[in-house]
């Protein structure tokens, strides 16, 4: 009896122990987890206030498929950036799972970046706790390993693209559902490995195995290389779980035993086909087109340069996921100078690696083949994981449009992390007594590998850091400098700017479109002209390069010539925006009201979040004497583009003519709380004034003073108001200011002619005006403005009582411009005087032609009737 209550109790003993066991193996699966999540989202976590950056803004903010523009219909026929996927110009990447999930984000926060940084850091912390999961349970390598394979994921700054970068979700999305797929593939088989592994394992869960070829195709849409997952399924279920059967079938036995591996591969090419087929079929069967400078290696016209730069480019990748310490956003052009010939010394680095992977491979097929081998191959898995999903980008079937890209390595990277970890448990076992030690390297790696991930972090911040730090990474690449030189020319940074665009241009001369960039922001209008050639030169199809030069060839006269350009930028994409727009602007300024409405009305049509079209189409109607259109317009513009302060000003301008000048004021006050642009102070300041508000307009420059601006028509117009309430001190300072800078500026002789007029000193102003007519003259400046100086220099000697030479200059004014009158009236004064009353007569009559209501003019004509009845009653 006693006997039998011990062995009960040993009996409940050993249950109570396996539960006890089962209890805490959970907590410790649960505590695994919890540390991968911490550490993923400590990494990332500086990430969360970062901006949109590069191919963000074209992917998210510009794209009419997220922004809600385009029906939700459309993103399943659009490419990644909101163009239809069967355009030529499309780029073909074709992932509208991704877009569905960016339009959802933006349509829960508005717009934010910082909700779309919380899902990629979200997402990269759920991936690095799947990986840790599949690899313990799928994969089977032991706790500890499987812990160290999901730190080194979650921590490894290769990933910083693909998470900080908010266009990286398409990685992070294909990640999630790739190891999803993975492990329901793993779940679908009758695997015990505990009793060791059947021959070929019975497919136990049909529906698994569906939903897992399923979540290959939702991969697949989220980004192209997910398809690779199906690969990956057929490695792991022919040399894994089927690895017994494959070795009896090598030895001469019977495939029978292998019809659900046969089965299982059938479904996989099945749907391997479909998709493939899919996506050709959406694509037209075509392919998207690259330039040069996108992956210069592949227009190589030599095989051998081919061949030696690819395989070099591999061993690049590898590095990268090793020693990632030099990172950068864009890897093309000259990042990576071409491996033209068998000398290199890299060819070195390229042999070490086939070495390298000769030696895991050998390693694989040894536990392949051995009978008392491991079920689980981990150096085979670690390599398909690592190959399989780089095999799209490997330039191996197709182009592809970049030399390195670090998202790319994302799923790559579980390769690469397994093999370590796996490494690492090997060394563990086999060096036991430096275990302390080599753990203490580790986790010394592991927070090194951290640190550089929050640093990375920080320079895809915004647009400005994260151009520089290419600059500063990557000095010699020539894209690199063509971008920052975007980002300076956005923010108005030109000089420096064109700096960066002649940089990129002497780094990889035939950099089109950093040549049409650089046209844009050259003053010489013949050399600007020369960069919009040479664009077109070197890539015949540069749309932005045939309507800059076309928007040239107009502004120098050459009309005909210019709506050419347009019209063949319209030809190679009858959809482009920039070209309708610059279309209308052109039938604008020729008058042809009609056709110009019809080009500003395609613009927006194709474009409807076009706000520099919403401008050109208010300064359509403004012009038309359309006010309340105009209004109507400007206010689309700025409220698509909320830092549109020009729409701004321009709808300031037009309800100052429909008389609504509060209106037009707090409008005006928004645009300088957005940013303080000198021209629209000057638009503030000069509405004050003509409204006789002269303390606000005072107020106005002032204020615009302070802040050192250098805009010289605003300072004259704020001398202008200066001289109005008779400072003249401050208006002559201010004067004298802008001639240091720019001693021929004809306002400002004119200006400061009138400060010295009023002040009795017309000698000086004499001395200005002639200086400014000289000037006048050379730059060509119109009769009717060259009139006006002559006029005012003739008052000058005409105060001086220099009649002749007065008369002489009222003359060349009237003969400039006929219209003006003063002109005739000073003229009749001036005959008065000297006693030469039928010419005086003659002006004045003139005079009272245009203004029969003169009382001056009718004054002098008493006067002069009166003093010609005495000549003639002294002759008499």
């Amino acid at each position: 009896m006693m006997e039998q209550n011990n062995n009960v109790c040993k009996k409940q003993h050993v249950a109570i122990s396996a539960e006890v066991y089962k209890c805490k193996n959970r907590w410790i699966i649960i505590g695994s987890y919890f540390i991968i999540t911490f550490v993923a989202f400590g990494c990332y976590f500086n990430s969360l206030d970062g901006d949109f950056v590069h191919d963000d803004i074209f992917a998210i903010k510009n794209n009419p498929d997220v922004t809600g523009k385009n029906s939700i219909y459309s993103i399943f026929g659009d490419d990644f950036w909101g163009k239809s996927i069967t355009d030529e110009t499309s780029h073909k990447s074709y992932r509208p799972l991704t877009i569905v999930v960016f339009r959802l984000n933006y349509f829960l926060n508005g717009g934010k970046p910082f909700s779309f940084h919380v899902v990629n850091v979200v997402l990269h912390a759920l991936v690095s706790v799947l990986f840790t999961h599949v690899s313990h349970n799928v994969f089977l390598v032991s706790r500890e390993t499987s812990l160290s394979a999901g730190l080194l994921f979650a921590v490894h700054p290769v990933h910083t693209e693909a998470v900080s970068g908010i266009v990286g979700s398409a990685d992070l999305l294909a990640g999630v559902f790739f190891l999803l797929s993975i492990l329901l593939y793993s779940k679908s088989l009758l695997v015990n490995w505990d009793l060791g592994s059947t021959e070929c394992p019975q497919t136990q869960r049909p529906q698994l195995l569906v939903v897992s070829l399923m979540l290959a195709a939702v991969s697949t849409l989220c980004k192209e290389h997910g398809i690779t997952v199906l690969a990956v399924c057929a490695v792991l279920d022919v040399a894994i779980f089927s690895r017994k059967g494959i070795l009896k079938m090598f030895s001469g036995g019977s495939t029978r035993h292998l019809m659900p591996l046969f089965h299982r591969l059938f479904y996989i090419f099945l749907t391997f086909s479909i998709l493939l087929g899919i996506r050709l079929w959406i694509m037209n069967g075509t392919l998207p087109e690259f330039q040069e400078q996108d992956n210069p290696a592949s227009f190589s016209p030599v095989l051998l340069t081919r061949i030696l730069t690819y395989n070099y480019l591999y061993v690049f990748n590898s590095l990268l996921l090793i020693f990632p310490m030099t990172l950068c956003y864009d890897w093309q052009v000259s990042s990576i100078p071409l491996v033209e010939n068998i000398t290199d010394p890299r060819n070195l680095a390229t042999i070490i690696f086939y070495i390298i992977i000769m030696l895991i491979v050998y390693r694989s097929y040894i536990n392949f083949m051995s009978q008392e081998g491991e079920n689980f191959n981990i150096p085979l898995i670690a390599l398909s994981l690592l190959i399989i999903p780089f095999l799209p980008a490997s330039n191996l079937f197709f182009r592809v449009g970049f030399v390195v890209a670090e998202r790319i390595l994302y799923i790559s990277s579980m390769g690469s992390c397994l093999l370590v970890g796996y490494g690492l448990s090997l060394i563990l076992h086999k060096a036991k007594d430096t275990e302390p030690v080599i753990k203490a390297i580790v986790v010394a790696y592991l927070l090194v590998l951290a640190a550089k991930t929050w640093s990375q972090n920080q320079v895809w911040h915004s647009r400005e850091s994260l151009f520089r730090s290419g600059v500063r990474v990557l000095p010699h690449n020539s894209k690199v400098h063509y971008n920052l030189g975007n980002y300076l020319k956005d923010t108005g940074q030109n000089t420096e700017a064109i700096w960066h665009y002649r940089k990129s241009l002497e780094l990889y001369a035939k950099h089109a479109s950093a040549f049409n960039n650089l046209g844009t922001l050259l003053e010489n209008k013949t050399e600007a002209e020369s960069c919009f050639r040479n664009a077109l030169k070197i890539y015949p199809k540069h749309k932005g390069a045939f309507v800059n030069l076309g928007n040239l060839l107009i502004s120098n006269g050459e009309h005909q010539k210019g709506v050419n350009l347009l019209k063949q930028a319209l030809d190679l994409d009858p959809h482009y925006s920039e070209a309708l727009l610059s279309l209308g602007k052109i039938m604008m300024d020729l008058h042809r009201w009609s056709e110009a409405e019809q080009y500003f009305k395609a613009a927006i049509t194709e474009k409807p979040d076009f706000a520099k079209a919403y401008n050109f189409y208010g300064v359509y109607h403004f012009k038309q004497g359309n006010y309340q259109d105009a209004v109507t317009c400007y206010r689309q513009a700025y409220t698509i583009d909320q830092s549109d302060i020009l729409a701004m000003a321009n709808a300031a301008d037009s309800l100052k003519q429909l008389g609504k000048t509060s209106e037009a004021e707090k409008l005006l006050r928004q645009a300088l709380s957005i940013r303080p642009d000198p021209k629209v102070v000057d638009q503030l300041g000069m509405m004050y004034f003509h409204a006789g508000k002269k303390a606000e307009s005072l107020a106005v420059y002032e204020e615009m003073i302070d802040r050192s601006s250098n805009n010289t028509d605003a300072l004259l117009h704020y001398a202008n108001v200066l001289i109005s309430m008779q400072e003249l001190g401050k208006a002559e300072s201010l004067v004298h200011r802008i001639l240091a800078d720019s001693p021929g500026n004809v306002d400002a002789l004119r200006v400061a002619a009138v400060i010295y007029g009023i002040r009795s000193k017309p000698k000086v102003a004499i001395a200005y005006l002639e200086e400014a007519i000289q000037q006048c003259k050379l730059l060509q400046r119109g009769k009717s403005f060259l009139a006006d100086m002559k006029y005012d220099l003739a008052n000058h000697y005409k105060d001086l009582q220099q009649y002749d030479q007065a008369l002489m200059l009222y003359t060349e004014a009237l003969q400039l411009n006929p219209a003006k009158s003063k002109a005739h009236l000073n003229l009749g004064a001036i005959y008065h005087l000297k006693g030469q009353f039928s010419k005086a007569r003659k002006h004045y009559e003139i005079v009272l032609k245009v203004d029969p209501n003169d009382d001056l003019v009718r004054d002098n004509l008493v006067k002069l009737t009166r003093l010609e009845k005495q000549k003639n009653g002294k002759r008499g």
